[in-house]
């Protein structure tokens, strides 16, 4: 299965920033040299935590002592001591907290991605693509719906997972196999609720358009964005809430 691109957005901007933050701006060369290493390396992660095995690939090249170092070797060697975020990619969970740079990296990542995402939307709108406008909004969904599942630790591979990830915003805890989704959301609070509404009607925008429901429904623009923004907002207050 392809990386899906939202993800691959979150994840380099995440490893950037992080970075950055350690060891001050870095140039445009090793800005090109970070995307690069770790574009290369994105076919190796299609399991189930693409966000969390690609950032653990950072130590992993640090640890090997790879050449092809990301960004540059020094810029490695002074960042790694901070970097360790506790994911185990065999156990497919934390063994220790995630760091609070890693944890706002990803936060700040997956928001500045779907920002964008949304800034395409409307120049596809003013351009009367409807279809490029509704697909921009689902990204932006994405960006937010994968972001939150990888900080709780949770699987955020495919849309099977996001459909997942949001039922377990709005109920608590994520479904085992077989478990009706109708019957489970019966228990989500009002905000959960609003949040799988919210969802499934910015995920099923571009079909709609594509059959000419969208057009039907005379939808404005303005209700488009209503429901991928309120998917967004609603899917990182329920993320942070104590578990």
């Amino acid at each position: 299965m392809v990386l899906r691109k939202e993800i691959k957005d979150v994840v380099l901007l995440a490893a950037q920033r992080v970075i950055s933050n350690t060891t001050g701006p870095l140039s445009a060369d090793d800005e090109a040299t970070l995307r690069a290493n770790l574009e290369a390396r994105i076919p190796q992660y299609t399991e189930r935590y693409p966000i969390l095995g690609l950032l653990n690939e950072l130590d992993a090249l640090t640890d090997a002592g790879h050449a092809a170092a990301v960004a540059t070797n020094s810029v490695i060697q002074r960042q790694h001591p901070t970097r360790n975020f506790g994911w185990d990619d065999e156990l497919g969970k934390f063994h220790t907290p995630i760091t609070d740079q890693w944890t706002n990296a990803i936060r700040e990542s997956a928001t500045e991605t779907a920002e964008e995402y949304f800034r395409k939307a409307s120049a596809h709108f003013e351009e009367n693509q409807q279809e490029q406008a509704t697909e921009c909004l689902c990204s932006a969904v994405i960006c937010s719906i994968a972001a939150t599942a990888a900080l709780l630790g949770w699987p955020h591979r495919d849309s099977d997972d996001d459909l997942r990830n949001v039922i377990a915003l709005a109920t608590g805890s994520l479904p085992t196999e077989g478990e009706s989704v109708y019957k489970l959301l019966q228990s989500a609070s009002q905000q959960g609720q609003d949040l799988n509404s919210a969802f499934a009607a910015a995920m099923g925008q571009p079909d709609a358009v594509r059959t000419g429901a969208y057009q039907e429904a005379e939808r404005t623009n303005d209700e488009a964005f209503l429901f991928a923004r309120t998917a967004v907002t609603l899917a990182d207050q329920l993320g942070r809430r104590p578990r």
